[in-house]
């Protein structure tokens, strides 16, 4: 893959490419990024999720620091894909599930904080249906905000969980706004809990016939000391 993007690059051509983008070491990448500022084109990597509203909302809302100190952020995103995976040759090897979905989650941890300094220890690295992982979770070993992440195949409901706790309130995230596949009832906007605080609800646009995911969150009300 390094070498197929390299000589695209070369010959000044845009590259979008499929996530993960692996290579042996950060030089790697580095140069790739070099590579295409030299000819003055784009290399970008597809991770889809940072143009999702409800994300790009909490990042707006750290932004802001509204929160004011981040104390602590727990992610969770399931699917049920454990079987197809199993199904295909050439997707049941390798890291499973965390080149897969904890891709995405590492990637969302440096768009939402805009920063590269966390480093993540594994707590469960676990292969229960599949031969690669089908569980993974990982956290930040030391200093703030703590992170918490897990990613699996073996879900039985498509579930994506954010909560970001923090000095002056909270924000959280039920579910993303992306088109369910029929007879999915996932994330039904009209089972989501009352909305509260300052933060507000986040609504799709006018005819947009997708499932409305929440985002809410409460501020101003300090917790019992």
């Amino acid at each position: 893959k390094i070498n197929i993007i390299k000589y695209l690059l070369s010959n000044k051509k845009h590259v979008l490419v499929e996530k993960p983008l692996f290579a042996d070491s950060s030089e790697v990448i580095l140069e790739l990024k070099q590579l295409s500022e030299k000819n003055g084109v784009t290399c970008y990597t597809a991770y889809n999720h940072r143009f999702e509203p409800h994300i790009s909302s909490v990042r707006k809302i750290l932004q802001s620091g509204e929160l004011g100190k981040i104390y602590l952020m727990r992610v969770f995103y399931g699917n049920g894909t454990a079987q197809e995976v199993k199904n295909s040759a050439w997707r049941d090897k390798g890291t499973g599930v965390l080149a897969d979905i904890g891709s995405h989650l590492l990637d969302m941890v440096l768009f939402l904080f805009e920063s590269q300094d966390f480093q993540f220890v594994p707590s469960a690295f676990r292969a229960m249906e599949n031969k690669s992982y089908d569980y993974v979770s990982f956290v930040t070993d030391e200093g703030m905000p703590h992170i918490q992440m897990e990613a699996t195949l073996l879900s039985w409901r498509n579930t994506f969980g954010l909560d970001i706790l923090a000095q002056n309130g909270s924000a959280h995230i039920s579910c993303l706004s992306e088109r369910p596949e029929a007879g999915d009832d996932q994330c039904a906007g009209g089972a989501a809990a009352p909305v509260l605080g300052e933060l507000g609800d986040l609504q799709l646009p006018a005819g947009d016939d997708r499932r409305r995911g929440r985002l809410h969150g409460c501020a101003g009300s300090r917790r019992a000391h």
